[in-house]
């Protein structure tokens, strides 16, 4: 008799709306013939992703949870080995793509903040990757790639390094990658792949579309969610003799043109010390919506914070212009830095004089 092919299957947690890199995820891998496991808050979203994965000729099961607790993902982990059982399913592939996100300036940072972050990028990491390798020590060592199950985690760049305003984020999302090297030291000699994926830049989703569709609507600005799964399938489908612990994805244009203003201005300052310099600048806002900018508020507390002359201009409906009249000086180094450290700004022109 001839030996059964088992039905791999896939177990991503996270799925956001369902416009990115989880459903990405398990749109990929269904057609690439997987079985899926669909974890996430709410029921809508997995059972409107298994419909639509089922419709489309795959094998998809939605397993909604009220919670990411170390509970809630136990208790679903086990509803998964039940429904997939060996030998005619094999469990070899997890993604976790659970997080949180919390952007605030340090002194506004909550101890609610930090505990969401750190139980949703960090304790619920710590849950599922326990259920994922206890699940795939059970499995043998496939011949073909040498590896008993490929776990991913999703990053961002929040997990190499801090912002002005993500202090709590980067606590929870370094803390992520830490794991996720700790895991792939540790499993590696039991033919357990684990990776981690550094996503540095904007992903396509409604969300983006909404919030900032010049990005958006620029593919050289940010990243398709569907690429980034294409690569996690590429990550999984690796044989034992070369295999990534980390991957860095990012658009063709992720460079923020910020970072001229501050290494410009950084140099006034470690050249010349205390001396005081006047700067004009003028920086373009773009706008959230038409007619309305967001950032304006906080550039304008920031550099009011430090008594300087502030010009707003309109030109457009489209664009704006803050004209600055400002002294540079060592106590204000750090307001430029958290200022220019905005996404949204484009540096127009910038002048000096003492």
């Amino acid at each position: 008799m001839a030996s059964i092919t088992a039905r791999r299957v896939l177990v991503v947690a996270g799925l956001g709306a369902g416009s990115g890199t989880g459903a990405s995820a398990a749109r990929v891998f269904s057609k690439a013939g997987y079985s899926v496991a669909l974890v996430a808050r709410g029921a809508d979203t997995v059972n409107n992703l298994a419909q639509e994965l089922n419709s489309a000729g795959g094998d998809a099961a939605p397993f909604p949870v009220k919670a990411y607790s170390p509970n809630d993902i136990r208790n679903v982990w086990m509803s998964i080995r039940a429904k997939y059982v060996a030998p005619t399913y094999s469990i070899d592939a997890a993604v976790f793509n659970i997080g949180q996100g919390v952007w605030k300036p340090f002194l506004e940072v909550t101890p609610e903040d930090i505990r969401t972050s750190l139980e949703l990028n960090v304790e619920a990491a710590f849950a599922f990757s326990r259920e994922a390798i206890l699940t795939f020590k059970e499995n043998k060592i496939s011949e073909d790639k040498g590896k008993r199950g490929t776990l991913i985690f999703t990053g961002a760049t929040a997990s190499l390094r801090g912002n002005t305003t993500t202090s709590a984020f980067a606590a929870g999302k370094s803390g992520l990658r830490a794991l996720s090297q700790s895991l792939a030291k540790e499993f590696g000699k039991d033919n357990i792949h684990v990776a981690h994926a550094i996503i540095d830049g904007g992903i396509l989703t409604e969300r983006l579309s909404s919030y900032r569709p010049e990005i958006a609507n620029n593919p050289d600005a940010r990243l398709s969610p569907n690429s980034i799964a294409e690569s996690y399938l590429y990550l999984v489908n690796q044989d034992r003799s070369s295999w990534t612990w980390e991957l860095d994805l990012r658009p063709a244009h992720e460079k923020c043109p910020n970072s001229l203003l501050q290494k410009r201005l950084a140099s006034f300052i470690c050249h010349y010390g205390s001396m005081d310099w006047h700067v004009d600048l003028t920086i373009g806002l773009v706008p959230l919506k038409a007619g309305v900018v967001l950032p304006t508020f906080y550039i304008c507390q920031a550099f009011t914070d430090t008594h300087s002359r502030l010009l707003v201009t309109r030109p457009s409906r489209f664009s704006e212009l803050l004209s600055i009249d400002i002294t540079i000086s060592q106590r204000s180094a750090s307001v430029f830095r958290m200022v220019s450290s905005f996404s949204r700004f484009s540096i127009y022109n910038i002048e000096h004089r003492r």
